[in-house]
């Protein structure tokens, strides 16, 4: 058995991509992932944060209107902090001379109308979650068909081919990128229907993960079980002294 990845070829004779250089580049990928993510999250805990905050505020002042707090009392809770706007509401539900049941009925009603999006509250959630998506697609999908590699491909010098050496189909990047996800979310949903069955799952789900990374070091090809299942091979042509270029399935202009 050829262990290692480093006399290893794609079935068109070019060298394959080192297995180093596959974690470094998939590391690179996952941190840029994480960076997205997390900036897309904090700007979408910002505007949520500040809709609830704004609703809550609202939703206290309200209620005290309902139960004839003074006009005073009610604008000092507008600028109250955190403890302030429990200590308002405190005193609104024993001043209401109502059950907690039906103070808390009465509230989450109120809540529920405050409760708005601004048009560009809504546009700030809209974008933050589309571009966090679209970063993901764009770098492990369309880059992989237009240029053959992702960000963390292009800094370490692999690409991502098909058996004629040309870059993969969009069909074929959606697979490649896709299918260890969902053989994992199905073992996972098997393991759900039985609490017999997760632990079960949860070791299959370990192994598949195992498998998909350790198995360049024994493939022929030095490919994931990701590659092996898209068809695709792992690359480094920089060790011959050159990189592939417009060798998309179809036209570069896709």
């Amino acid at each position: 058995m050829n262990l290692g990845t480093k006399s290893k070829t794609t079935p068109s004779g070019l060298p394959a991509a080192g297995w180093w250089r596959r974690v470094v580049a998939g590391v690179i990928d996952n941190t840029l992932n994480i960076i997205v993510f997390w900036f897309a999250g904090v700007v979408m805990a910002s505007v949520i944060g500040k809709v609830v905050w704004t609703a809550l505020t609202q939703t206290i002042i309200d209620v005290r209107e309902k139960v004839g707090f003074g006009s005073g009392a009610i604008a000092a809770t507008s600028t109250g902090n955190v403890q302030q706007q429990l200590q308002d509401l405190l005193d609104t539900y024993r001043a209401s001379g109502t059950t907690l049941s039906d103070f808390g009925d009465m509230f989450i009603n109120a809540y529920i109308n405050n409760l708005n999006l601004t048009a560009v509250q809504a546009l700030l959630l809209f974008v933050s979650v589309i571009a966090a998506i679209y970063f993901v697609i764009y770098n492990q999908i369309i880059r992989i068909h237009r240029k053959g590699r992702t960000y963390g491909d292009d800094l370490v010098g692999i690409y991502t081919v098909n058996e004629n050496s040309v870059f993969p189909s969009y069909g074929t990047a959606i697979v490649r990128y896709l299918c260890i996800g969902v053989i994992i979310s199905v073992i996972s949903a098997i393991g759900s229907f039985s609490s017999s069955l997760t632990d079960l799952a949860n070791g299959l789900v370990a192994v598949v993960w195992l498998v998909d990374i350790l198995l360049p070091l024994v493939d022929p090809h030095a490919r994931t079980l990701h590659d092996r299942i898209a068809g695709t091979y792992p690359t480094h042509p920089d060790r011959f002294g050159f990189a592939l270029n417009n060798q998309s399935s179809s036209s570069v202009s896709d």
